[in-house]
């Protein structure tokens, strides 16, 4: 039993030696003998494992060059919660930076659509934008469109546009201003811009109130068929209560495309344009907004108008061999007319006889006036149409230099055509004025008759 318990007693000894052995061994004689840590370096330093953080790797607890809270957050904290002072902003990462912005279920879209009447034009304004509004990064979407166009109106061109508002210290201040070179050729025509506001402050953010925008253009106005002006206006829009704007503490990165679709335009983004896309006209190309001398409507309408639709009531666009031409609708056919006018004029008597087709093509059509003497007094001598004339109050539409005598056994036949149009299609209330002279008692008298000849269409297809 005693023999036993030495025994015993014994292997205990052994074990405690060999457990104290262990424990005064060293805790490492190389690097190697060390735990490997992520974007650490080892080290064994007086048999103990050192570990130094690694530079420029993510996780080293330092928050190096490169890095922030979206690319490493473990080493230089998280990109979230609110921006101290504001009620909207939010920190978010945004393309690997960390930024102020408003998260999305706290942004309204605006849409606003007026409609506005100005010079015997119609207009539809349409208005988008978000509300909280960016300043870093929204922009303020405004689409034109020409609803109606006045009857003497065309080629109405937007200059410029400018957006304005009133802060809640009841200062009106300029939002945007905005050069713009772009034609509402016709009715249901449109044009698209982005206005980037900037507001003059240092807050945050603030509210926006009243906001008005100015349009300004420029038009051809029709003041005759053969004089054309070119005239400015502008109008307002009022659209509505406004919004909240917030302004970021830090610029927002360029957005992934600027490419708007167009050729004809260059589209860049960078410090320059504040981190905004812009577009800028390439000359010599189609798509830069500029009807240039090798261009017309048939090769580039975008920037020249388009060559299709109605030139009149008789008359159609079309383009034919990269061309625009004018060519007669279908079914229209021309309405012969016939007027007769007995004139007397001192004892003289005439039947005349004006014949003209309705509308009247300028390129095959001729007035063709019949003038006969049927009774001359004997002390009358020498009846002579010196010249006629086709004309719309003061307006010439066109002439024939006669000077023919007319006696009761010759009667005369006068063609007259017309020269040319300034428009396409022209209507005109056409009156035929008449010269004359005769010879009685040795003296030599003139004067002149007018016949109406109603409104006349005067066409030019090609």
């Amino acid at each position: 039993m005693k023999m036993r318990f030495n025994k015993a007693v014994f292997v205990i000894f052994l074990i405690f030696v060999f457990l104290l052995a262990a424990c005064s061994k060293k805790g490492c004689e190389t690097a190697l003998d060390c735990t490997p840590k992520h974007a650490f370096s080892a080290a064994c330093i007086n048999n103990e494992c050192v570990y130094s953080p690694i530079p420029g790797i993510c996780g080293n607890t330092l928050c190096e060059t490169g890095e922030n809270k979206c690319t490493c957050p473990q080493d230089c904290g998280p990109c979230t919660g609110p921006v101290q002072g504001s009620k909207y902003l939010i920190q978010k990462c945004v393309r690997n930076q960390c930024l102020q912005d408003v998260p999305e279920n706290k942004i309204k879209p605006v849409f606003d659509s007026k409609e506005v009447s100005n010079r015997g034009d119609k207009f539809r304004i349409e208005t988008f934008y978000n509300n909280p509004f960016n300043l870093k990064k929204d922009l303020f979407k405004v689409k034109i469109s020409l609803i109606s166009q006045g009857p003497k109106n065309r080629n109405e061109r937007i200059t410029g546009l400018e957006l304005s508002g009133v802060t809640a210290d009841r200062k009106t201040v300029g939002l945007s201003s905005k050069k713009v070179n772009k034609v509402l050729w016709s009715a249901n025509s449109f044009i698209k811009e982005d206005l980037i506001l900037s507001i003059p402050t240092s807050k945050i953010e603030g509210l926006i109130k009243n906001l008005v925008l100015t349009v300004n253009y420029e038009y051809v106005f029709q003041q005759t068929p053969t004089k054309t002006l070119q005239k400015k206006s502008a109008f307002k829009v009022n659209l509505g209560s406004g919004f909240v704007f917030v302004k970021p503490a830090s610029a927002y990165p360029c957005p992934e495309s600027c490419d708007d679709n167009n050729p004809g335009t260059r589209d860049y983004c960078g410090p320059e344009t504040n981190y905004f896309c812009a577009h800028e006209p390439i000359p010599g190309t189609c798509g830069n907004f500029i009807c240039e001398s090798f261009e017309n409507k048939c090769t580039c309408p975008v920037d020249c108008g388009p060559c299709s639709g109605s030139a009149g009531s008789f008359l159609n666009f079309v383009c034919i061999k990269d061309e625009c031409k004018t060519v007669l609708k279908p079914g229209i056919s021309a309405t012969p007319n016939s007027i007769f006018d007995e004139r007397k004029i001192s004892g003289i008597a005439l039947n005349n006889n004006y014949e003209f087709n309705n509308p009247f093509n300028i390129k095959s059509d001729k007035f063709v006036l019949k003038l006969s003497l049927y009774s001359l007094p004997s002390d009358i001598s020498n009846f002579k149409i010196e010249s006629v004339r086709l004309l719309d109050g003061a307006h010439l539409i066109a002439e024939d230099s006669v000077n023919q005598v007319i006696s009761t056994s010759s009667p005369r036949l006068i063609s007259i055509t017309i020269p040319g149009l300034s428009l396409p299609e022209e209507e005109h209330s056409t009156v035929l004025k008449v010269w004359y002279s005769f010879n009685r008692d040795g003296k030599t008298y003139k004067g002149t008759f007018s016949k109406s000849l109603g409104k006349i269409t005067f066409i030019n297809p090609e």
